[in-house]
């Protein structure tokens, strides 16, 4: 790649992520990529930005909801020969063999779009303020998680706390 700027624009379906990381729990995506590297003689900048929406179970009721994702990401490259000993090597930096004439980044795109996802992946509501939940699976999740009331073999310890 000639030194200066460059501009690269992907869109990710669900089978990047399926065919490179079969171990995902992506059911489909829709991720427009747009990477920026700037080149020069020893030294890459690859600025990622990642827009658009995610399909994975929901968390409540494990039907396959849509969860956006945006962001922003960076990394650093230094090209350096093979005989070449860095004593001080940052953790930003990756180094790359002069040599090499491409950069797989599959791994690196990723990570960073995974670093996207919401901890906690639920169906939004909808016009009525209700969750787009399964409604089965949330009567089922209401029906097993009521207690009828705390076993008797605690209630020594209840009285402690009470005291």
């Amino acid at each position: 790649m000639p030194n200066g700027v460059h501009n690269f624009e992907y869109l990710l379906n669900g089978d990047f992520y399926k065919n490179y990381f079969p171990e995902t729990e992506i059911i489909n995506a829709n991720i427009k990529l747009n990477i920026e590297v700037e080149r020069e003689e020893n030294f890459m900048i690859a600025g990622f930005n990642f827009s658009g929406y995610f399909e994975l179970p929901c968390d409540r009721c494990l039907q396959p909801c849509m969860v956006s994702i945006n962001g922003k990401n960076t990394l650093f490259f230094k090209s350096e020969s093979n005989n070449t000993e860095e004593t001080n090597i940052d953790i930003d930096i990756i180094i790359v063999d002069k040599n090499v004439e491409s950069i797989d980044m599959a791994e690196f795109i990723y990570e960073f779009s995974m670093l996207l996802i919401p901890q906690k992946r639920v169906h939004g509501k909808n016009h009525y303020s209700n969750s787009e939940c399964n409604q089965k699976m949330l009567n089922l999740i209401e029906k097993y998680s009521q207690s009828e009331s705390i076993e008797h073999r605690w209630d020594a310890l209840l009285s402690v706390k009470s005291n």
